[in-house]
Order: structure tokens, then C-alpha cells, then sequence
């Protein structure tokens, strides 16, 4: 096997994939396209369509990720135009401004943007709109966390390794990998 096994490591799946409270307003947003959707059009009557308008564009930016090499060469990116047209049309959009242009609701856009400084480190006026549309279309179809915390997977991913007679060195500069066995 090419892949380590990680023992002791229970991805345990959750129905809510974030929670935010405002003075005004609390949304609780849950697993799923639907259920996202709903979470802000109940508090925003009238922006049902533009909600369904976004995470339409969220998912097709997605899907466009998804296809783009990990390596460009000279000949996909000559591609990119018909291929990727989103990327190249939001390579350089933040995600307020994209927001803003489609929703009607000052605290929606706020609300909807609510995960860029948590977990991208950034206000929404400095997030990528690519970055976020990814992030968001990832945590519509289902997240996990690990039991024990992160710190669970870091051990287990730690101890695979020297099973496999690999080591880890921390604050040491990578000069070389070696694949082979």
C-alpha cells in the first residue's frame, strides 16, 4: 500500500457545519445545499433566488477547481479561458464585492460571509472569492471532526510514519525526500 494507515483516528460527521450569532439574528447553518440555502432565505425573505444563484456559482467554481492541474504546462493554460472561465472572471474578486453584487441584504452578505476571518484569517473585503467559494461549497456537503481533536490526527499521522521507519524532525530544514522504501 501506497497510503498510511492511521490508527486510533474517528472522523466523527456533523449536522451543523457552523453556527453565527448576531444581535439581531442567529443562524444555525446544517449540512446540505437545501438546508444552507434555507438557513438565510427564513431570515431574508425575497433572497431565496439570489442564495440559489450563489451556491449555483459557488458549486461550478468548485467544479472548475477541481479540473485544473496541479502543475499547469503552457497547453492547459491556454485551455483556461474555455475551461475555467469563472476562475479567470474571479481570480481577483474578494468576497464582499461578489456578495454584495448578489445579495440585497446588508446583514446577509455579513451573515453568508461570516466564515472568512475564523477560518480563512481574513475580512471579507481581503478574502478570495475563489477560496471561499471552494471553502463553502466543501462544508455544504458534509464536515467532520476529529475525536480527541486535532492533535489525534498529528499523533497518528506521526506514529504511521515511523512505523513505516520514517522520521519526523521539527524546526529542520527539508533538504531532501526520498519515496523509496
Amino acid at each position: 500500500a501506497r497510503h498510511l494507515e492511521l490508527d486510533g483516528v474517528e472522523w466523527i460527521p456533523l449536522d451543523t457545519t457552523y453556527e453565527v450569532r448576531y444581535p439581531a439574528a442567529s443562524y444555525r447553518v446544517p449540512v446540505g445545499r437545501e438546508a444552507w440555502i434555507e438557513t438565510f432565505a427564513r431570515q431574508h425573505p425575497g433572497q431565496e433566488r439570489a442564495l440559489i444563484d450563489l451556491v449555483d456559482l459557488c458549486e461550478r467554481v468548485s467544479r472548475q477547481f477541481s479540473r485544473l492541474p496541479i502543475t499547469p504546462d503552457p497547453a492547459s493554460l491556454a485551455r483556461l479561458p474555455r475551461e475555467a472561465p469563472l476562475i479567470l472572471r474571479y481570480l481577483n474578486a474578494n468576497v464582499l464585492d461578489v456578495l454584495a453584487s448578489r445579495l440585497d441584504a446588508r446583514r446577509l452578505v455579513r451573515a453568508v460571509s461570516s466564515l472568512c476571518e475564523p477560518y480563512l484569517d481574513l475580512p471579507p473585503a481581503r478574502t478570495s472569492f475563489l477560496a471561499w467559494a471552494a471553502e463553502t461549497t466543501s462544508y455544504m456537503t458534509g464536515t467532520h471532526y476529529c475525536r480527541g481533536g486535532l492533535q489525534t490526527l498529528a499523533d497518528s499521522f506521526v506514529a504511521a510514519v515511523e512505523r513505516r521507519g520514517g522520521s519526523l524532525a521539527l524546526g529542520t530544514e527539508v533538504t531532501a525526500i526520498s519515496t523509496r522504501a
